[in-house]
C-alpha cells in the first residue's frame, strides 16, 4: 500500500508479463523516461520563456554560486560562476530555440533545478 497515492499494489504477477496488479485492474510494464514531478520552489528563473537574457533568484538567504544550462541531450551549453549576491543577467541569446535544464549551485553547495524555454 502506498500511503502517498492511496494505491494498493502487489508484486508483479507472472501471468501478466510483469504487470503490477492494482485493485482489480493492471498497470502495463513501465516504459519511457520518468520525470520527477516535484518543483524546486527555491529557484526562480525569469523571464521564461526567454529571448535574450535571464535572471536567476534563490529564495531566502541563498546565494547563486554557479549556473549550468544543458540542452535536452544533456550537453552543457552555458556555464556561469558568481561570487556575489544580486540579480545578474545571463545571456541566452546564443542558445537555439528550445527547452533547457538549469542547475543552480547555491553557496551551501546544494544544487537546485529548473527548466527554461528559449524562444527568439
Amino acid at each position: 500500500f502506498d500511503a502517498e497515492t492511496g494505491i494498493s499494489m502487489t508484486q508483479p504477477t507472472p501471468q501478466r508479463n510483469g504487470a503490477i496488479r492494482v485493485f482489480n485492474g493492471y498497470l502495463p510494464d513501465p516504459v519511457g523516461v520518468y520525470e520527477n514531478g516535484k518543483v524546486d520552489n527555491n529557484v526562480t528563473v525569469f523571464p521564461n520563456p526567454a529571448n535574450n537574457g535571464i535572471r536567476i533568484l534563490l529564495n531566502n538567504t541563498l546565494k547563486v554560486q554557479k549556473v549550468e544550462i544543458t540542452n535536452m541531450e544533456g550537453k552543457l551549453v552555458l556555464k556561469n560562476l558568481f561570487d556575489h549576491y544580486g540579480q545578474d543577467v545571463i545571456s541566452v541569446s546564443s542558445l537555439n530555440n528550445g527547452l533547457y535544464f538549469i542547475a543552480v549551485t547555491d553557496n551551501n553547495g546544494f544544487v537546485h533545478y529548473a527548466k527554461l524555454a528559449v524562444k527568439h
